[in-house]
C-alpha cells in the first residue's frame, strides 16, 4: 500500500511517482538482461532467509533491476496496463508476490496516465528513465520478510498524445523503503516507497 507519515512524506516509488509528479513467478521464467546485476540462481530449491541479508542482497539487487527494466517500457506506452496479459504487465506482477494491491496501484496509475495520452521517456540516450538501487546495508529481517534502503534516480520527459513535451525532469533522486517477502522459497517485492522531500540518497550524497 502507499505509505503516508506527516514528515517526511512517503510515496509509492519509481512507478507511481511518474504517475503522480508527472502473484509469485515460476522457474520458467523468461531471462532478461538485468543491466549488468549478476543474477543468482533462482532455480536452485529455497532462497535464502531474510536473516542474512547479505546472502539476500542479490536477490533484491536482481528484483529491482528487472523492476526498472519493465517499469521503464510501460511508462513510454502506459496502454499496455490495460492488458493484463501483456507480456510486459505478466513480468511486471511476478516481481510482487500474488495479489499485490501495491502492484495494482501502480497499473491503475498507469491506466490513468494513458487515459491521459501521457508518455514517459528517457531524457538522454545516457540515462534510463528511472534506475533503483539498494541505498547501504540490509538489516536482518524475519525467514520471510526483509525491508531495505532504496534509492531512485530519475531523468525522464513528459510528453502528450501530440508530442509536446509537458514535463522535463533532469535529475532527482529519491531515497525511501523497499519490502521483500519469500514465496514459496522465492523473494518477491512487497512494495517500494520514497520521500518526497528533497532528501539525498546515501549512495549519492
Amino acid at each position: 500500500m502507499i505509505t503516508w507519515s506527516r514528515a517526511p512524506v512517503v510515496v509509492a516509488a519509481a512507478g507511481m511517482v511518474l504517475v503522480a509528479c508527472g502473484g509469485g513467478g515460476s522457474d520458467a521464467e523468461e531471462a532478461v538482461d538485468v543491466g549488468g546485476v549478476e543474477a543468482p540462481d533462482r532455480a536452485a530449491g529455497d532462497e535464502p532467509a531474510g536473516t542474512d541479508p547479505e546472502a539476500v542482497r542479490p536477490y533484491i539487487e536482481e528484483l529491482l533491476a528487472q523492476y526498472d527494466q519493465v517499469v521503464n517500457e510501460i511508462v513510454i506506452d502506459p496502454s499496455v496496463a490495460r492488458n493484463p496479459e501483456d507480456p510486459l504487465m505478466e513480468r511486471y506482477l511476478n516481481l510482487y508476490e500474488p495479489d499485490s494491491e501495491f502492484a495494482g496501484q501502480l497499473v491503475q496509475g498507469w491506466l490513468e496516465r494513458a487515459d491521459e495520452g501521457l508518455s514517459t521517456r528517457p531524457l538522454d540516450a545516457e540515462h534510463p528513465t528511472s534506475e533503483s538501487a539498494v541505498d547501504g546495508d540490509i538489516p536482518a529481517g524475519t525467514a520471510d520478510e526483509i525491508s531495505f534502503p532504496y534509492c531512485v534516480e530519475r531523468h525522464y520527459v513528459v510528453h502528450d498524445d501530440a508530442g509536446r513535451q509537458v514535463q522535463r525532469v533532469p535529475e532527482r533522486e529519491q531515497p525511501g523503503t523497499g519490502t521483500a517477502v519469500r514465496v514459496e522459497g522465492q523473494w518477491r517485492l512487497r512494495e517500494l516507497t520514497v520521500r518526497s522531500d528533497a532528501a539525498a540518497c546515501r549512495s549519492t550524497s
